[in-house]
């Protein structure tokens, strides 16, 4: 790993290169090294257009990645997809039961009820449809990797 944050590819003002940059400086460096253990694989997945699971195994670190490692991963996330940093965080209820799930949106949508509305139906629809799913795949004996 070098000191540097740097993605090939990603000209030296790419916002993911200015999130990481502002990350670095107010983390401890054990901290940083392992958020980019997590984001580096993700983001080689990203450049090579990869789809399906990516394995990351932080071995005996993983107790020490907190939720807020895991909302700046998807953060950076976004932001290499998008190359927009103005995103936020919504709570979405997917099951009607008080049980909601942290998306990112981009910030005309989290100010816009009509679209979290939209979103969230969307969300409880596609829970409905891996829920179905994984149960076909349980009583079919199949593998659950939705």
């Amino acid at each position: 790993m070098t000191d540097e944050p740097q993605e090939p590819g990603l000209p030296d003002t790419h916002p993911v290169l200015l999130y990481l940059d502002a990350l670095r400086a107010r983390m401890a460096d054990a901290d940083f090294e392992l958020l980019m253990r997590m984001v580096d694989p993700i983001m080689a997945a990203i450049r090579e257009q990869r789809v399906g699971n990516i394995d990351i195994d932080l071995g005996e670190d993983e107790g020490r990645v907190t939720p807020q490692m895991r909302e700046e991963v998807s953060t950076l996330v976004t932001i290499a997809i998008t190359g927009r940093m103005d995103h936020e965080f919504v709570e979405v209820d997917t099951d009607g039961e008080g049980h909601p799930v942290r998306v990112m949106v981009d910030s005309d949508t989290a100010r816009d009820p009509e679209r979290l509305a939209e979103l969230r139906e969307w969300a409880r629809d596609r829970q409905q449809q891996d829920d179905e799913l994984r149960g076909i795949a349980e009583v079919s004996d199949m593998r659950d990797e939705l």
